[in-house]
């Protein structure tokens, strides 16, 4: 019995209704349903899991480079230390439309820096400094501090007897009173005899000496530099740190310590070239002061 919509409202209907049927079709379409949610579920767990474990084929699998070289030397390896570059490495590089006569002085300048000859070196590049006009201007400053550098080395290293002379301690003699007979300082002295104890030389005892020297210190107060004379030949070229309102033009007697009596007149030097004036310049050295 059941209850029926018919034209005159909710009726009573007589006809029985099957409800086994539904109570056996029910459970069978739940079955079909659960079964088709699983296979569902189990097909997108796989393809997620594929898609985890292969790539996607629109996208280019990433490839292992294996490293390049690198070009820096490995941390094992210690780089190759290079000499130290020759002048004439810098100027042979610029030195193209030269005057025959003035290559020719260059290449031997070169032959020489290669052979360790300083000597030759050092006439080649006073001879390429006095080379009349202006060919080997542009050259002129690095070829200066060059020589510089060469005439230090034929000073302490090679005591060339046209700077150094040896003279015999004789009694009562000290190394004070034999510098200043000699025109020189007692740095100087210490530094040719690698001495510091000079005064417990042995009288008797022969000692080297600069050969009475006289230094002049040219200063060129627009260039900022000061070039050292030596017996009226030029020895070499230092840069100056500082020149001061009282740095006056003139000509002046060195009456003190060099690098005091320097700084007494505005000019200011590195500590190495002021340690290294003091022990070349002895007093009665001159200053000349330019504006140039």
């Amino acid at each position: 019995m059941a209850f029926v919509r018919g034209r005159l409202g909710i009726e009573y209907n007589t006809t029985p209704r099957n409800d086994d049927d539904g109570f056996r079709k029910g459970p069978l379409v739940a079955a079909t349903l659960l079964v088709a949610a699983i296979i569902v579920a189990v097909n997108f767990v796989a393809r997620k899991v594929r898609e985890m474990k292969e790539p996607a084929e629109d996208v280019a699998p990433a490839v292992t480079e294996s490293p390049k070289p690198s070009a820096m030397p490995a941390e094992t390896e210690k780089p190759k230390s290079s000499p130290k570059p020759r002048v004439t490495e810098t100027i042979q590089r610029v030195s193209h439309n030269r005057p025959p006569k003035l290559k020719q002085l260059l290449d031997r300048l070169d032959a020489a820096e290669k052979s360790g000859d300083t000597l030759v070196a050092i006439a080649a590049i006073e001879d390429i400094r006095a080379y009349p006009g202006d060919a080997a201007a542009d050259l002129d400053d690095r070829l200066a501090r060059r020589l510089g550098e060469l005439n230090m080395i034929r000073l302490w290293e090679m005591k060339d007897a046209r700077l150094v002379s040896e003279v015999t301690v004789r009694p009562g003699d000290n190394a004070t009173r034999i510098a200043r007979a000699n025109g020189t300082t007692l740095a100087a002295i210490k530094k040719l005899n690698k001495a510091e104890n000079i005064d417990l030389v042995k009288s008797g005892t022969k000692i080297k000496v600069m050969r009475l020297p006289r230094f002049i210190l040219v200063v060129h107060l627009r260039l900022k530099t000061a070039d050292l004379q030596l017996n009226g030949k030029f020895f070499k070229r230092y840069d100056i740190q500082e020149a001061t309102a009282a740095a006056e033009s003139g000509s002046f007697e060195v009456k003190s310590v060099a690098s005091e009596f320097l700084a007494g007149h505005g000019l200011k030097f590195d500590p190495e070239t002021s340690k290294e004036l003091d022990t070349l310049m002895p007093r009665s050295s001159i200053l000349v002061i330019s504006e140039m």
